[in-house]
């Protein structure tokens, strides 16, 4: 399970993820729930509780891996408490700098609350998982992603117990189906055929706004909360590849 800030590049990572082509591909099923949405799957059936969630990826893990993608402007240790996903998965915390995830977030979403951005939600969920988990939590960091894709991801797969595939790494632009229902937050990557690091210029920014400088002072304290885990992170196992 792969919980990330909105804006993190966690659609580009499940975009290589669903490249794999040997994972079934869940996309943010627990933040429809958490907006009071039903989660369609691919096949066109519907989830509408954690409960149904967690019997689909059991059922589903029973055939082949599962990666869910989730964000995180919700707190989800109610839900998750006592549930088979907080104990067995392998929960991964994706981070950016908050600053970029703020500028992104907001040129989306003008609407956007300080809660919204993520950070204190994911610090409280890292806390949760070290102490209901039985995996050890594993990192990715976006800023490394963008600029060594290849390696970073190498390393993830390490870390989980996948066989790295560097052909995942590229893919075919267009929308998936997985995120239909918010495919407005995700033209960037349905644009991309790669990760790369791009530079955007946004003209609400953290430096030029107060409210935006204030959201990212108070979740600030929480990114570097995360990113100090982040850096004591076992070093990953020997890399295996396939072409």
């Amino acid at each position: 399970m792969l919980w990330a800030p909105p804006r993190s590049l966690s659609t580009a990572f499940l975009r290589v993820m669903a490249a794999r082509g040997d994972l079934e591909v869940l996309h943010e099923p627990m933040c429809d729930l958490a907006a009071g949405e039903r989660h369609e799957l691919p096949t066109g059936e519907f989830l509408d509780s954690v409960a149904q969630l967690c019997a689909h990826v059991d059922a589903r893990r029973a055939v082949r891996p599962v990666f869910v993608k989730e964000t995180c402007e919700y707190d989800y240790r109610p839900t998750l408490s006592g549930t088979q996903l907080a104990r067995e998965a392998t929960h991964v915390f994706m981070l950016r700098e908050p600053a970029r995830v703020i500028n992104s977030h907001y040129s989306v979403n003008p609407q956007l609350r300080s809660d919204d951005v993520g950070f204190r939600h994911l610090a409280s969920l890292l806390d949760f998982v070290k102490a209901h988990g039985r995996q050890i939590p594993v990192f990715v960091d976006a800023e490394r992603l963008q600029v060594a894709p290849e390696c970073e991801i190498a390393a993830f797969c390490s870390r989980v117990g996948l066989t790295h595939i560097p052909g995942s790494l590229t893919w075919q632009p267009g929308h998936l189906n997985l995120w239909r229902r918010t495919q407005r937050w995700h033209e960037d990557a349905a644009a991309s055929s790669r990760i790369e690091f791009r530079e955007r210029e946004y003209t609400t920014r953290v430096d030029n706004d107060p409210r935006l400088r204030k959201m990212y002072e108070e979740n600030l304290p929480f990114y570097r909360y995360l990113k100090q885990a982040c850096e004591n992170q076992p070093l990953p196992r020997t890399v295996q590849a396939v072409p």
